[in-house]
This record gives structure tokens, sequence and C-alpha cells, in this order.
């Protein structure tokens, strides 16, 4: 990690010492020209305008140049001039450098390394003359760039080393502690699913993008928690109805038995429930071994076919009526020629459960009806409404009411019932959800198949 500053450092302070660099050329060059201005102005006090050569000379070498080029009145006029041998490399206009090629001239210089003369024009710094051009040898540019680079080094250094100190406890305490964090929470949660989770820690996660990931891995991490801990509830329930099967499959087959003998009893309103207490014993020993099935975490397979809604409603209310719905007063206005394309044993535990918890959320009694939303079958389906007169579902469980152990609000209920109502609609390619809830009541909406393949 501080290498990783360092070399940002680095770069931000080469980024800063370039236009310094650009900056610091501009001034010496300008100089120049500013010298050569002085000496120029110097040989206009000499006779007809003419120096010795000592004199030349002296003004040359005082001003660091080799010769002196004045502009005025749209001619150029060589004043002062070197004797030595002059190669000229480059011609430089200060008037015409803007920005990148200001950088790219000083990449010429040190890349040339002061090979030899360049000339350099400028506007004159008085109105004597228009312009004033110089020739000097870039040796000089170059040991003057080489002597500000060395002199701001130790300047540089203490920039970049502070930035770098800067950026590495900056990037700790953001970045790598936060990270730190949650790779210890993954690998802790790894070890001990079932470790209890530090809440306060969550909320007072920084407010930035690491802050939100911490907080949606708490999230993820108690719902996985709550996951397992459903799981285990569906394998406790599986271990007990698995002992309990058996011995309950055995008590129904004698209670079939014990209904085999009622045939012989000539009694009418025996011989009408005898067929409905068959069919509700088979459901009996079938909705056992679905429940095993269903704590094994198997999914229900459905074997739809054509089914009269409103008779199996029937069926099951004047079943019912007699223990669960004594109390209540059940409207069906499902027609009597609505058919469906789905199990019938399914479409038996799915109204069953619903009307069931219907009733258990009207301890004083009241009325539960059922109707149909769309009777001609739009799209294929058929909604069909149950709706109550309870007390609403309370809003602690509304987000999980279709999960398993978890929905339901009654002291010794298992929140199986719609838990298991949500798998045999689905199985069937339906749909079931909460219409409305509140004080005056709960709506449920039951989307199912009117045709095959839909």
């Amino acid at each position: 990690m501080f290498l990783l500053a360092a070399i940002f450092s680095a770069v931000v302070g080469v980024f800063i010492m370039a236009p310094a660099l650009v900056e610091f050329r501009a001034n010496f060059l300008n100089e120049k020209i500013t010298a050569g201005h002085t000496a120029a102005l110097a040989t206009e006090e000499a006779a007809n305008n003419i120096v010795s050569g000592a004199l030349e000379r002296e003004l040359l070498e005082s001003a660091g140049i080799q010769a002196v080029v004045v502009s005025q009145g749209g001619s150029r006029q060589m004043v002062l001039k070197s004797q030595l041998p002059m190669e000229l490399i480059d011609r430089i206009d200060l008037r015409q450098e803007q920005g990148w090629q200001r950088y790219l001239a000083l990449y010429k210089t040190f890349n040339r390394q002061g090979a030899g003369i360049i000339e350099v024009t400028n506007d004159s710094p008085s109105q004597r003359y228009a312009s004033v051009t110089v020739l000097i040898w870039e040796r000089l540019l170059y040991d003057a760039l080489i002597n500000y680079v060395l002199n701001s080094l130790w300047t540089i250094l203490t920039f970049i080393t502070a930035l770098a100190v800067f950026l590495y406890f900056s990037l700790d305490w953001l970045v790598t502690r936060p990270l730190t964090k949650i790779r210890d929470s993954l690998v802790q949660f790894r070890d001990n699913p079932e470790m209890t989770l530090d809440y306060h820690a969550s909320v007072q996660t920084p407010s930035n993008e690491i802050g939100e990931v911490q907080k949606e891995l708490f999230r993820m991490q108690r719902d996985l928690q709550l996951a397992f801990k459903e799981k285990k509830n569906l394998a406790s329930i599986g271990e007990a109805v698995a002992k309990i099967n058996h011995d309950l499959r055995n008590l129904l087959a004698t209670a079939q038995i014990s209904s085999d003998t009622l045939q012989s009893v000539d009694d009418p309103v025996v011989k009408r429930l005898l067929p409905r207490l068959e069919r509700s014993l088979d459901r009996a020993i079938t909705i056992c071994n679905n429940t095993l099935r269903f704590s094994k975490l198997e999914t229900e397979t459905a074997n739809p076919e054509t089914i009269e809604l409103a008779m199996v409603l029937e069926d099951i209310i004047e079943l019912e009526s007699l223990s669960t719905f004594k109390n209540y007063t059940i409207k069906s206005d499902i027609p009597s020629d609505l058919v469906l394309w789905a199990d019938l044993e399914h479409v038996i535990r799915i109204f069953s459960n619903l009307l069931k918890n219907a009733s258990e959320a009207m301890p004083e009694g009241g009325t539960i009806t059922l109707t149909v939303q769309n009777p001609d079958g739009a799209n294929n389906f058929i909604d069909i409404i149950l709706k109550d007169q309870g007390h609403g579902i309370p809003k602690a469980i509304q987000t999980t009411l279709f999960q398993p152990f978890i929905a339901s609000d009654k002291k010794d209920g298992s929140g199986l019932g719609l838990a298991i109502s949500k798998e045999l609609v689905e199985a069937n390619h339906g749909s079931i959800k909460v219409l409305e809830t509140g004080p005056n009541g709960t709506s449920f909406l039951v989307q199912l198949p009117t045709k095959p393949d839909t």
C-alpha cells in the first residue's frame, strides 16, 4: 500500500515539477532578452553606434549571450556579435509559444543537453525597438534547468514523502481497515454461521460505498442465519414427522376400517357423510406424507385435471361446518359452471388452509366471502378472492407471511399453512398474495389456471 502511495505521489510530483520548469525556462530566456536589450541600448551611446571589440566582448559576456539583433521599422540589425564560431540548432519565438509547445521545447532542451546555439526572439522590453533577438549557448539554459531541479529536489522529495504518508494513512483508514473488517467478518461467519452478529458495528459504518458494503454484508449474514434457522426447524419437524408418520398412518388405517363398518348402518345421515369421511381419511394420509416431504424440502408435483370449483368448495364447507366453521357464515358467489385446471387434492388443501386461517382471524365469529373477480377466465386464469372480517395481519409478519415457521401470529401455530398453500398454488402455475389487510379484515387473491399449458 505504501509503495502504491509513493508511486502516486511521485507522479503527482512530476506533474507539479513540469509546469515549474516551463515557467523557469520562460523567465530565463526573457532575462536574456532583457540583457540583450540593455546591451543594444549601450551601443547607441557609442559614436556612430560602433563599439570597440573589447567593449563588445564585455557587453556580450556580461549578458551571457553571443549576439544581439534588434528589429525596428521593419528592418533587422545585428548590433552585437561574438567572434566565436556558432552553430545554430534551434529558433525559439517566445511570442508564438503556447501550451504544449512550451513542454515540447523543454523536452528538446533536456534531450540535446546544450549542444549548440539557439536563437531566442521576443517583444522588446521598451518601445525603442519592436523586438529583440539574442543568440545564446543552449548549454547555459540546460545547466540552469539542472540547477533548478537539484535545488528544488529536497522540496519535491519532502512534498512527495508527505503526500505518500498522507495517502497511505488515508487509504489505510478509509479502505484497508474496512476491507479487513469485511474479510474477518466473512471468515468468522464461514467458520461459525451461528455467530452473534454485531448490530452496533453495522450501524457505525462510514457513509460511503465501503460502508454500504458492510451494511449489506450484515443484512446478508442476518438473512442467511434466518435461512439456517428455518432449515433447522424443517429438519426438526422432518425428524418428528418421520417418527410419528408410521404410527399416524396406522391410526388412520384403523379409522378407515372403522368407517367401513359404518357402511352397514342404515342411517341416511351416516350414508350421506360416510363418503366424505372416507375421502377425508384418504386426504389425511396424503397430507401426512406431503408434510413429511415438505419437511425434507421436496417440491410438490401437481397432477392437474378439470375441477368444478363450486362443488369442491361446497364439500369443504359442508365437511368442516360441523367443527371448524360452525360459528361462521361462509358466502360463496362462485359460479357453478366455473372450472379450473389444477390438482384436486391441492385445491382442497389450498382453500381448506385459507378458510381455516380466516376463521381463526375471527375468534368472535363473522362472515367469510368467496368471490370471483373474472368469471370469464381472461388470460386463461381465474382470480378467486377470499375475504374475512378479522383483525388484519400484523405488520411484523406481513413481509414473511408465506415463509414456514415464521409467519404465524398464533401462539400454537407452526406457520406452515400459508407456506404450504403458496407451494401448492405455484405447483399448479398459479399465484397467491394478500390483496388488502387492515382492521376490517383481510383479502387473499388466489389465481389459478382454467386450461392446460397456460
